[in-house]
């Protein structure tokens, strides 16, 4: 009986790749790959950290003017242009009151980039304070990585004011917006916001 010789097969290569997917919260996920690759998703998942920061604290900009504060923005000494822009608050009125002012948070630890994200950290918690005093929001938050150099932020997963709830997905939404009309309206003297401005309320009177 012949046998007849058989061929070696062609190998071919996969357009897929098996990669472990690790989450990283609030719907971002990373994927781990090579040292340039792991770079790259660093770089992506800090700029989804900034991105939902920038939103959180403008959302709570507008919860508080919808709730009769002015709010004034310090001049952008660097406009974003990958990521949204995180504002540093000047101040935070109430019917003549100052309520907060940049002023008296006091001496902030750490080299530039580590104070910046300390007053970012440090506002971000006085905003929350007035929120809950003031516009009767009560909220869970969650429990991020912390850190011996900077303070860690408060980052919301849901809020309740007044009988409305917004979960996470709904401060992202509202709080980018709200952070894009800030970034445009924003001029070289800074920005206030007055209490009750139609072009922010509408954003919360769902």
């Amino acid at each position: 009986m012949e046998l007849s010789c058989m061929k070696k097969p062609t190998l071919t290569k996969s357009a897929f790749i098996a990669k472990r997917i690790e989450t990283e919260g609030n719907g971002v996920y990373s994927v781990s790959c090579g040292d340039v690759d792991r770079k790259q998703t660093l770089l992506t998942s800090k700029r989804a950290s900034t991105n939902r920061d920038a939103a959180q604290q403008s959302f709570l900009i507008g919860l508080l003017v919808n709730n009769g504060f002015l709010v004034k923005l310090k001049k952008l000494y660097k406009r974003g242009k990958t990521t949204k822009q995180l504002f540093v608050i000047e101040s935070i009125w109430k019917e003549g009151i100052n309520c907060f002012n940049i002023d008296l948070i006091g001496n902030i630890p750490g080299d530039k980039k580590v104070k910046r994200r300390n007053i970012d950290a440090t506002t971000n918690h006085v905003m929350l304070q007035i929120a809950g005093d003031y516009c009767s929001l009560s909220y869970d938050v969650k429990k991020g990585k912390t850190s011996s150099k900077s303070y860690q932020m408060e980052r919301i997963n849901s809020a309740n004011t007044r009988g409305k709830i917004f979960d996470s997905k709904m401060i992202q939404i509202i709080g980018t917006e709200i952070n894009q009309n800030l970034a445009s309206w924003i001029t070289s003297s800074g920005l206030e916001i007055h209490p009750n401005d139609f072009r922010i309320c509408k954003y919360y009177n769902i």
